[in-house]
């Protein structure tokens, strides 16, 4: 197991605004370890900071501030770690904070052919748990099924699979949904349904 970072207040109080826009974080991050906390960042004061470009997923923000900073699609806090005293800047949702709204994922419809490429129109309640990060990637605890189909053709299908579990199936009027909801926002890529707010949004997300 790789020894955690610490950062300390001394270095985020001497770090200089980039010249090229990049957040200054970038210098003494340390790279990205699969399955590890990388950094952290625990009860530090980072406010008004410019974190564009800034990946800190894997970093423990337990008590820091970050309120005021800039944020934006290429921040990244996945599986970071958060507690209630951690302060997060205000940054709107892709998707709607209350009521029943429409939205597409890309999913697999199969034929004697193979898989293909599906578009899965969702239809998300008011009453369905629903988060989005940074990005315009949105997730949530349930869903209704109103249409399937295949993105090549246009030609519709009764059941398509999803490209991550394969035992998440999508069948139309039916609902799907996940008791494992991860209910922090900020974990863009973490469990859920995950969608977008329109078609051609989910049209270009890469199985």
């Amino acid at each position: 197991m790789n020894k955690i970072r610490q950062i300390t207040q001394e270095e985020i109080d001497g770090i200089v605004e980039s010249p090229c826009g990049l957040s200054p974080l970038l210098r003494i991050l340390p790279p990205y370890e699969l399955d590890e906390i990388k950094a952290s960042l625990k009860d530090l004061n980072l406010r008004n900071l410019n974190l564009n470009w800034t990946d800190l997923s894997r970093c423990d923000l337990r008590g820091a501030d970050l309120s005021g900073c800039t944020i934006g699609p290429y921040t990244f806090f996945d599986a970071a770690i958060f507690d209630e005293n951690t302060k997060m800047p205000d940054y709107p949702m892709a998707c709607p904070k209350e009521g029943a709204f429409t939205g597409y994922k890309k999913a697999l419809v199969m034929d004697k052919d193979g898989f293909h490429d599906a578009i899965v129109m969702l239809y998300i309640p008011e009453c369905a748990l629903r988060s989005s990060a940074t990005g315009r990637k949105c997730r949530c605890d349930k869903a209704k099924v109103l249409e399937i189909r295949r993105e090549d053709t246009a030609e519709r299908y009764e059941i398509a699979l999803s490209a991550r579990d394969k035992n998440c199936i999508y069948e139309t009027r039916f609902y799907v949904g996940d008791d494992d909801f991860d209910t922090c926002r900020w974990h863009e890529c973490s469990t859920g349904i995950h969608f977008y707010m329109t078609e051609k949004e989910a049209r270009e997300h890469l199985l």
